[in-house]
């Protein structure tokens, strides 16, 4: 049977005054700068049909997965092959409620609307073909981890004087991979675009809707190559775009143009370069489930977070970046009650096998060493903040090394183990499905 694809977009902008996702704020959503977009690509081969959705959200929930999924799995799709991921652009939407309260009405409109490009993207299925490309882009994702020169951890937002740095406590992950798909005949119909880089340029001061830098990255691509464009982030927990050695580096839109802008000339670089397309890929997808333990509280950690949070209340203070202490205590009292209820948490690590390239998903902010430890297992990519939120995944070593993201709150709540155990089940995978 030929390979197929098919791909659609359903515009999913929210009306303005609900609360936006990602950081701090003191306010709700005040307008829109530029449209927000799910994608859908739908793919088929010898009779099993995937569907890649990739949305502009901070990240989604099994509350917004699940029902999207057991209604596409019904109507014929691979369960283990039906992705709903998040940009993770942190100027969408509260999807996933960590900082400001989520839209019930605004959620149950988008399970609708991912059901629905879903099944756009199926009609317009046609025979097609399948190439991958490799090419690097070092000058805009940093590691946000830095060492100070007196042995101390800060993080790259906090603007430590250059002199003072020792250097950055990890790698990032140059690599920028596109999956390029067109028609038998030559006609782009979409490109997946994967890329490790926190899409926070436009953070906690920033109250209109826009995907950040992905949506200019994608606009680039689709005017350059054409068809649809889907981004897909890789292992970004430890990564952004702040270069602590440039005190002239701005943000916002302007900023996130510049990002934007260089990655699509990446991509479409990229795409140039990709010279073997297969017209019949083989198509597989799997799935492991594991249970993951919380993050133990101490009876100290707990003392100082009731002493910390009386009187605090949500939505009084505006952040860039970052979370104050008050917060952290409101947080670490929500995971201490979600303890009581139960001390594991369920997960999932999913794989599909495109030709002899490995597509991987995680639900959550994956530390970059963990990307890069996949790679060199497999050709492949990490796709991360897909079907589900699992929050920071940080190495065992950052525990020890302290920061901001392995102190423990409602967003960084698994044990330190976690992050070996979804790659070892991604590994497991690979090795089903080779």
């Amino acid at each position: 049977m030929a390979f197929l694809a098919g791909v659609a977009r359903a515009n999913i902008t929210p009306h303005v005054g609900i609360p936006m996702d990602g950081n701090v704020r003191n306010d709700v959503s005040k307008g829109t700068h530029d449209q927000l977009w799910a994608k859908a690509l739908v793919l088929e081969s010898d009779g099993r049909k995937v569907a890649l959705i990739a949305c502009d959200l901070c990240g989604v929930t099994e509350q917004i997965t699940q029902p999207v999924r057991q209604e596409l799995a019904r109507e014929g799709f691979d369960p283990a092959g039906i992705w709903i991921w998040g940009t993770h652009t942190h100027s969408g939407p509260s999807i996933l409620g960590l900082h400001t309260p989520i839209d019930s009405a605004y959620n149950s409109e988008l399970v609708r609307k991912l059901v629905g490009v879903v099944h756009e993207a199926n009609l317009k299925m046609v025979p097609a073909r399948f190439g991958v490309g490799s090419g690097r882009e070092e000058t805009v994702a940093h590691n946000r981890r830095l060492w100070l020169k007196d042995g101390s951890m800060v993080m790259n937002w906090e603007k430590p004087s250059p002199e003072k740095v020792k250097g950055p406590a990890g790698p990032i992950d140059p690599e920028l991979i596109v999956l390029s798909f067109e028609s038998t005949s030559g006609e782009p119909i979409a490109t997946l675009v994967n890329y490790a880089l926190h899409p926070a340029i436009l953070a906690g001061d920033n109250l209109l809707f826009s995907a950040d830098w992905p949506g200019v990255m994608a606009q680039f691509v689709e005017d350059n190559w054409g068809g649809e464009v889907l981004f897909a982030n890789g292992a970004t927990g430890n990564i952004n775009h702040i270069d602590y050695k440039n005190p002239k580096q701005g943000r916002g839109f302007a900023e996130a143009k510049r990002i934007g802008t260089i990655l699509g000339a990446t991509a479409v670089a990229t795409l140039n370069r990709i010279f073997h397309l297969e017209e019949d890929p083989p198509l597989a997808a799997g799935q492991r489930k594991l249970k993951l333990a919380l993050r133990e509280i101490s009876p100290e950690e707990l003392a100082w977070a009731q002493k910390v949070s009386q009187g605090v209340e949500r939505g009084r203070i505006n952040l860039v970046d970052g979370v104050p202490d008050e917060y952290y205590a409101l947080e670490l009292l929500s995971l201490w009650e979600q303890k009581q209820r139960g001390n594991h948490v369920s997960a999932k690590v999913s794989c599909i096998k495109l030709g002899g390239f490995y597509l991987f998903a995680l639900g959550g902010e994956v530390f970059v060493e963990f990307g890069l430890a996949l790679k060199s297992k497999a050709t492949c990519m990490l796709i991360t903040y897909c079907n589900d939120y699992l929050g920071y995944i940080p190495t065992q070593a950052a525990f020890a090394e302290g920061g901001y993201e392995p102190r423990t709150a409602s967003w960084s709540k698994l044990e330190e183990a976690a992050g070996d155990k979804l790659i070892a089940a991604a590994e497991e995978l690979l090795a089903e499905l080779k």
